[in-house]
Parts: structure tokens; C-alpha cells; sequence
């Protein structure tokens, strides 16, 4: 698993918990708020019950209590998933949600009738299966014990120190695609670009992940 033997850190503020690797603001292993991005806690633009990944989840028929921002640049992989559903875990229960467009935000319409408006990134993240309490596989190289279990916490946010990458790939780090995951021995920020996602753990280098059914 991730570990500060093997692996770099970038960024700033860095904290670890009792294994050496990075850890969230609370330490080795402790976990994060769940308010995801720019739900109630980190944009305070939240409608509804504020749980959703976005500007909360609310009523269809309510809208954002403010007027949005507008969203990141949209791309290919967002477009291509208006019409499909995605799956969000909110209390330790999955909903599955109808994605669809309403400008200026991608709009996800759950099972139980709640809302999250979503930008292209925020979107493309829940198309490739990674929201908080969501389960994934990180490769963090050999010296760090190869593929290693971990459930996704919250988006990566400055207050949670120094990314972690494999070492000789510091080139990876992106703060925008970083998560903060809970693993076994502890918490640390990775990232999980789009491309470095992989269906099988086979022949792949250090820094790939693959989501694991949840």
C-alpha cells in the first residue's frame, strides 16, 4: 500500500499517520468529512439534503438555493454519459441516478427522487465509479507492496497535506484528479486520472487503479 518508504510526496502541509504515509488532517486513518465536492460543508451552495457530490442533492422541482458558478470545461467522457445511470452511496446506502443536462450543470436524479448538479469533472468521477465510501484497487508500486484495497473518503483538498505518488512517477500528481482513501494501514491522497484507470491489475505500472464493484 502506500507508504512514505517508497512512494513521493508533492504539494504542501503534509501529516502521516502511524504507518509513515500521508494522512488526512485527522491522522493515521481517520476519516474525513463526507461532504463531498461542493456539498454543504465546502461551497455552502447546498439544496436539498446537501448529501450529493455537486452543490448537494435536492428536490427536482427546488434548484439551487443560489446561482451556480460555472462548471469546468466540458469533455467527451461527460457528454457521453447524459442518458446512462451512475451510483452514489450516501449513508452506506447506493442509489442509482439518471444523468442528464441542465445547463449550466450535468444533473443526476436519484432513485429516492433527490438531486446532485455536477460539473464535467465531478460527473466523469462518478462514470468511472469513484465517490466517497466507493471501493477501488491503487497500484503503488512494488516497493510499496504492489495493488493495494482502499474506500474513497472525499475529493483531495489542500487541508490534507502532501499528495502521495508512486516514486520516479512524481509526474502524476494532480491535485484536480486526487482523492483522499481510506487503506488498510492508514489514509493517503492519490490520484485517479481517467487514463490511469485499468480493468485488470496485469501488466500495468505503478499509479494505476481500477474501481472494484461496489
Amino acid at each position: 500500500m502506500p507508504s512514505s518508504s517508497g512512494g513521493a510526496q508533492t504539494g504542501v502541509g503534509a501529516s502521516c499517520g502511524s504507518s509513515g504515509q500521508p494522512s488526512g488532517s485527522g491522522g493515521g486513518g481517520a476519516r474525513a468529512s463526507r461532504g463531498g465536492r461542493g456539498g454543504r460543508g465546502a461551497r455552502g451552495r447546498s439544496s436539498g439534503r446537501g448529501r450529493g457530490q455537486g452543490k448537494g442533492r435536492g428536490h427536482p422541482d427546488k434548484g439551487p438555493t443560489q446561482p451556480p458558478t460555472p462548471p469546468l470545461s466540458s469533455s467527451p467522457d461527460a457528454e457521453d454519459l447524459v442518458g446512462t445511470t451512475v451510483r452514489r452511496s450516501f449513508d452506506g446506502t447506493w442509489f442509482d441516478g439518471e444523468v442528464s443536462f441542465e445547463h449550466p450543470y450535468y444533473r443526476a436524479i436519484y432513485s429516492d427522487g433527490d438531486v446532485s448538479d455536477l460539473t464535467a469533472l465531478e460527473l466523469r468521477f462518478l462514470g468511472d465509479g469513484v465517490s466517497p465510501e466507493a471501493k477501488l484497487s491503487f497500484h503503488s508500486g512494488d516497493l510499496d507492496g504492489g495493488w493495494s484495497e482502499g474506500t474513497v473518503v472525499e475529493p483531495y483538498r489542500k487541508k490534507h497535506g502532501k499528495l502521495w505518488v508512486p516514486k520516479g512517477h512524481e509526474s502524476q500528481a494532480s491535485p484536480e484528479h486526487s482523492w483522499l482513501v481510506q487503506f488498510r494501514d492508514g489514509v493517503a491522497a492519490v490520484a485517479l486520472p481517467a487514463e490511469r484507470k485499468v480493468e485488470e491489475r496485469t501488466d500495468n505500472p505503478p499509479g494505476s487503479w481500477m474501481a472494484l464493484s461496489n
